[in-house]
């Protein structure tokens, strides 16, 4: 049996330190990352997220023909917020992330964008691995799990992947005293 290598991912603070550099005017790629940080969004999916696609009333997004198939993530009240004000006025089938041209971003002017804002971050020669788009959405996993916010189920869930197995290579990146309480523990059922 092959063994799966493990996401590379960052750590909260490191996230948010990242995010702080981003400069005010370009705001809409801070909004884009959080998509993928927060909503665990492929960068496939927010370069191709069009207005229609989010749902202020309910708060969720819907994101078509992804790789998974077609899922609905939800959205913060923080999210939903930034997202109602930077799509305001836009029409229903316009990109929601768009450069200056009028052409929505790519994966790679996003990747580029990412590692030029860890640069000023101070973060790229101290990473261990070359910083991407994809790896915020490792970290917005590996972070709902770590923190107790959302279980192993919801967290497939939200990132689409069709069988557990997939998912579960997140509870691999947890600390070690994460699973070390789990184990003396005896877990959830032993008294039951």
């Amino acid at each position: 049996m092959v063994k799966k290598r493990l996401p590379k991912y960052l750590h909260h603070e490191q996230v948010m330190q990242i995010f702080s550099k981003i400069p005010v005017p370009e705001d809409q790629y801070r909004l884009a990352f959080e998509l993928m940080y927060e909503c665990c969004m492929r960068v496939s999916e927010v370069t191709s997220l069009k207005v229609r696609d989010v749902n202020l009333q309910d708060s969720v997004i819907s994101i078509q023909n992804a790789k998974g198939g077609d899922r609905t993530v939800p959205m913060s009240p923080y999210i939903a917020s930034r997202l109602e004000k930077h799509i305001q006025g836009k029409p229903m089938n316009a990109f929601v992330f768009t450069k200056k041209s009028g052409k929505p971003f790519t994966r790679q002017h996003l990747d580029f964008k990412l590692k030029l804002y860890t640069a000023w971050a101070g973060l790229t020669d101290s990473l261990g691995f070359t910083m991407s788009c994809h790896k915020l959405r490792h970290s917005g996993a590996r972070e709902y799990i770590r923190r107790g916010i959302l279980d192993i189920e919801d967290v497939r869930k939200i990132l689409g992947h069709r069988h557990l197995s997939t998912t579960t290579i997140y509870l691999e990146t947890l600390p070690i005293e994460t699973k070390n309480k789990i184990l003396r523990s005896g877990g959830l059922c032993k008294n039951a």
